[in-house]
């Protein structure tokens, strides 16, 4: 509550200093004349990545792909790489089985796909690609091969 407090009043001193005679200056600026820095939104620590697929009819593959909406690939085979044997990706055919699984950690990224490749290869919208792509940077659960996909 305090904390929210503060964000609240330094956004209304920046609104008054910035009606009052900082027109122009880009935000380094005031934050240079004003000392004021206001906290980046941390993003959570995920363990893994459960699609849902659901409704879409999606079928087991021993190489499945994701893919967002212009057809750049963000998961699969060659971007991950073979330093092990792994499989690329868990199925199950509940949410609260993927949950539970070993592989999804226990705190997992929980995203649904917009549409399938062939039924087997996964197409995320470009919101659902923003989360998942900045999650990866921060907690590289692509590179872990922490993915499950919930099918029917």
């Amino acid at each position: 509550m305090l904390k929210a407090f503060k964000v609240l009043l330094i956004i209304a001193i920046l609104i008054v200093l910035s009606s009052v005679f900082i027109f122009d200056m880009q935000v380094e600026e005031v934050i240079e004349k004003t000392g004021v820095i206001i906290e980046e939104v941390a993003t959570p620590q995920y363990t893994g990545v459960i699609i849902d697929t659901r409704g879409l009819e999606v079928s087991t593959a021993l190489y499945p792909q994701v893919f967002d909406t212009q057809g750049n690939l963000l998961y699969g085979p060659t971007v991950v790489g073979p330093e092990d044997s792994s499989s690329l990706v868990a199925y199950s055919r509940s949410l609260e089985k993927a949950k539970a699984m070993e592989r999804a950690g226990s705190n997992p990224l929980l995203i649904e796909a917009s549409s399938t490749v062939n039924n087997t290869d996964l197409i995320l919208d470009s919101q659902t690609v923003e989360q998942l792509l900045k999650s990866n940077e921060k907690n590289e659960i692509l590179d872990k091969k922490a993915v499950i996909f919930v099918i029917d």
